[in-house]
């Protein structure tokens, strides 16, 4: 029986950590596609490359975070 209610208890604690996740997969691509507009409108209003890149810099990261939580969301 409490076997039975640690199991309950772990698929539960997975699927609000599951939805905690994809909540943020989807914060982290609507950032992406904002960093990505900033970055357009930069160069059509000739930015400076120094702000270009940290731009194009912060973007790669957040690609990188949103790789990495889709591969958190597989795995549970």
């Amino acid at each position: 029986m409490a076997k039975q209610i640690y199991y309950h208890n772990l698929r539960k604690e997975r699927a609000v950590n599951k939805e905690k996740l994809q909540h943020h997969l989807k914060h982290l691509k609507e950032q992406h596609v904002i960093i990505d507009k900033k970055i357009k409108d930069g160069y059509s209003h000739y930015l400076d490359d120094e702000h270009l890149q940290k731009m194009k810099f912060e973007k790669a990261a957040v690609k990188r975070e949103i790789a990495e939580t889709e591969e958190k969301i597989k795995l549970l």
